[in-house]
C-alpha cells in the first residue's frame, strides 16, 4: 500500500542507499505507484515513499520557498478548508501538489499543526534551521508506522515487511504477541507480531535532533473529548445529524477513483444519504455469492437506485475459490499479518461474473 519508509542513522554505511531502495521495493505492490526518495545528511535521514498517481500525497517532497522546511506526507487530510493556506503558495517547485497548502498551515500553526489535521495519514517534517526531523501520524494511528530502535539506527516504515527486508534478525515472531493475536484477533497496544518492532503510538510527533533517540510526545489526548459535558438525547441527535451532513461530503471533494463498498448495513446507507449531491460521482459495489442473491446485494441495489447511482456486484465465484490460497496469502502478506485468510476477497483479485479480466475489488484494502 502507499506509504513511507526511512532510516535515521548518523554514521552511514556503504549499502545504506541500497537498503532504502530495498525497503521501497518491498512496499511497491503495484508498478503504477508513484515513488521517490529524499536525504537529509545533517540528521542522517534517508526517506522514501510511494503513492497513487494523482492522489493527495503525490508531489512529495514539499519544500518551502526558502528551503528551510521539507515535508513528506502520505495519506489524506480532510480538515476544514483553510482559505489563507490554500490560496497562498508556500512551496518552491510543487505548486501543483494537492497537499501544498500543508506547508503554509505548518508555518502558521507550528506545533498546533498536527492537531488541526483530520484523516488517515503519516509524515515527516524536516526543519533545516533547527536540524530537527519530526515523524508523525494521525490521532487514531490508522496511518500506521512500524518502528525499530536499534543500537545505531532508527528504522520506520508503513509496512513491517520493509524493515524485515533489510534486517533479517527482526524476522522473529514474539510468542506473547502471537498469543494475543490468537486470543483477540489482534495484537494489543502498540505491539506487533515481530520481536523488536512496534507501532508508532497514535497522535505521535516524535522529534530527532541529530540523534537516533527521539523526543516522544503526543499532540492529542482523548480525554479532551471524553471529559466534555454529557448532551441530552435531543441535543445530541441534532448536533450529530448536523455534523454528518457537514462532514461526510467533505470526504468526497478531493476526487479520485473511489467507490463505496455497500452492504445492507445502516452505516453505508448513512454515508450515501450524507453524500447527497456528490453521490453520483461515487458508484458502489457489493460482494455477492455464487448461489442466489444475498440480502446485502438486494438492499444495496435498492439504495443505489434511490440515488440513481451505478452499482456493481463482485461475485465470489468458482474462479475465486480456485485461487483462494493465493488471494489469502496476498491478504496476509500485504497487511503484515493483520489480515487473515478470511480477507482473501480484499487482498487478491476477484473475477467479475466469471469473466477472464480481473478487477480489483477493494482499493482501500489491497492497493
Amino acid at each position: 500500500m502507499p506509504g513511507l519508509t526511512g532510516i535515521i542513522r548518523l554514521l552511514p554505511y556503504e549499502e545504506i542507499d541500497q537498503d532504502l531502495d530495498s525497503m521501497l521495493v518491498a512496499m511497491r505492490h503495484n508498478k503504477g505507484y508513484s515513488h521517490g526518495r529524499f536525504a537529509y545528511e545533517e540528521c542522517g535521514l534517508r526517506i522514501g515513499w510511494t503513492c497513487h498517481p494523482g492522489s493527495f500525497a503525490e508531489g512529495m517532497p514539499l519544500v518551502s520557498q526558502n528551503g528551510d522546511t521539507v515535508m513528506i506526507f502520505t495519506g489524506e487530510n480532510f480538515g476544514e478548508r483553510e482559505p489563507v493556506a490554500r490560496s497562498t503558495s508556500s512551496v518552491s517547485d510543487k505548486d501543483s501538489a494537492k497537499a501544498a497548502y500543508l506547508l503554509k498551515l505548518y508555518a502558521e500553526l507550528g506545533e498546533q499543526f498536527f492537531a488541526r489535521l483530520n484523516g488517515w495519514f503519516a509524515g515527516v517534517i524536516i526543519d533545516r534551521r533547527s536540524k530537527r526531523v519530526t515523524l508523525f501520524n494521525d490521532r487514531y494511528g490508522m496511518g500506521r508506522i512500524y518502528v525499530h530502535a536499534g543500537p545505531d539506527e532508527f528504522l520506520f516504515a508503513s509496512e513491517a515487511k520493509a524493515l524485515l527486508k533489510i534486517r533479517p534478525a527482526l524476522r522473529v515472531i514474539d510468542p506473547e504477541k502471537l498469543a494475543e493475536y490468537l486470543r483477540y484477533n489482534c495484537v494489543l497496544g502498540d505491539g506487533t507480531l515481530f520481536r523488536g518492532i512496534s507501532l508508532l503510538p497514535k497522535a505521535s510527533a516524535w522529534s530527532f535532533e541529530r540523534n537516533i533517540s527521539p523526543r516522544k510526545r503526543h499532540y492529542f489526548d482523548f480525554s479532551e473529548w471524553e471529559d466534555r459535558p454529557r448532551l441530552e438525547d435531543e441535543t445530541f441527535y441534532g448536533q450529530w445529524a448536523e455534523t454528518v451532513a457537514r462532514v461526510v461530503p467533505r470526504y468526497a471533494r478531493e476526487g479520485g477513483e473511489v467507490a463505496l463498498s455497500s452492504t445492507a448495513g445502516l452505516d453505508t446507507r448513512l454515508i450515501m444519504a450524507g453524500l447527497r449531491e456528490q453521490i453520483k460521482e461515487h458508484p458502489s459495489y457489493t460482494f455477492g455469492g455464487a448461489w442466489g442473491q444475498l440480502f446485502d446485494v438486494s438492499t444495496s441495489r435498492k439504495t443505489a437506485n434511490v440515488y440513481h447511482q451505478a452499482h456493481e456486484i463482485i461475485s465470489i465465484n468458482e474462479q475465486f475459490l480456485r485461487g483462494f490460497a493465493d488471494y489469502a496469502r496476498r491478504a496476509v502478506h500485504i497487511s503484515d499479518g493483520t489480515h487473515d485468510a478470511f480477507g482473501a476477497h480484499d487482498g487478491g483479485i476477484v473475477y467479475k461474473n466469471g469473466a477472464d479480466a480481473p478487477v480489483t475489488p477493494c482499493p482501500s484494502a489491497c492497493s
